[in-house]
């Protein structure tokens, strides 16, 4: 095996995009609220980008949903999370009705219902298929308060998610590279110092665009979301083979083992990592099942 190969999980089952709706404020001339980029708006709508957001999204087992609002009244409701019926009435008076014919409609019982309110970010992006999904994984973070990356946390499916990479991807810190990166007591890297090396990392592994591309900016814990959006929108989740280094220029770590033993640990990337975290992305997804999630 070559140490540029890239190594791939793959999953077979697919599911449709159900519903995909608009509400609110969308003509060229009307005003904009969350989506007040004219890209996005031109994007969301345009059928050719439809179909194509379509195509990513059936690549996941889950059935989804998803709603379009621009309006001022969401706008304030960015990454909130879940919520129920009875709280979106009272959020968005304006939307909810149309959102709640076209959900029971479209059998969001069974579904993943999508409420997306803006597009917003450190680096904000276009609205596409992937940004879509990275911006589903902010969501889902955001309902488990306190989250934040190497914060305390409680249980969750998306704490469980993150736990479970940071168990995962230790192991090749410590005995490919000799770097025990330090913990907090629930078991989360310590945020901080370490976060630019740890990028660094994480943007050497990575197969997506934005690790291949080093554009993590040195925050560590966007590896989570972009695994998700990975995930959602390949149906794989894709790692490239243990970098012979990584670092910064304050230090660099060098890996120790020899090209056999670096093999082994790519082969669990492939065959054990990648089939574990997708597992837990699918747990994060199932517990969303019949919900409404405001993005």
């Amino acid at each position: 095996m070559k140490l540029t190969q890239l190594l791939k999980h793959t999953r077979v089952d697919e599911a449709p995009l159900n519903d995909y709706e608009l509400v609110g404020n969308w003509g060229d001339k009307e005003k904009s609220h969350g989506f007040r980029h004219a890209t996005d708006r031109k994007m969301i709508q345009n059928p050719s980008a439809v179909k194509i957001t379509r195509k990513k999204f059936g690549n996941t087992e889950h059935v989804l949903n998803f709603y379009f609002v621009n309006l001022p009244e969401a706008t304030k409701h960015s990454e909130h999370g879940f919520m129920t019926p009875e709280e979106l009435q009272q959020a968005m008076p304006t939307a909810w009705p149309e959102i709640a014919q076209r959900a029971q409609e479209a059998d969001h019982e069974n579904a993943i219902n999508v409420i997306f309110v803006g597009n917003t970010g450190a680096n904000r992006m276009n609205m596409t298929p992937w940004i879509m999904a990275h911006r589903m994984g902010h969501a889902f973070q955001s309902v488990e308060r306190g989250y934040g990356f190497g914060q305390n946390r409680r249980s969750g499916p998306w704490g469980d998610y993150e736990r479970d990479a940071t168990d995962a991807f230790q192991p090749l810190l410590e005995q490919v590279y000799n770097w025990t990166l330090p913990r907090n007591p629930t078991q989360f890297w310590m945020s901080g110092e370490h976060d630019k090396t740890l990028a660094k990392f994480l943007e050497g592994i990575g197969g997506m665009r934005s690790a291949r591309k080093g554009q993590l900016g040195g925050r560590p814990y966007e590896f989570m979301y972009e695994m998700f959006a990975q995930y959602v929108t390949a149906g794989e989740l894709t790692f490239r083979e243990c970098p012979p280094s990584f670092g910064t220029r304050n230090g660099m770590h060098y890996r120790i083992q020899d090209q056999d033993t670096a093999e082994m640990y790519n082969r669990d990337l492939n065959e054990w990592i990648a089939d574990q975290l997708g597992d837990y992305i699918n747990n994060v997804l199932y517990a969303a099942e019949g919900k409404f999630l405001v993005m």
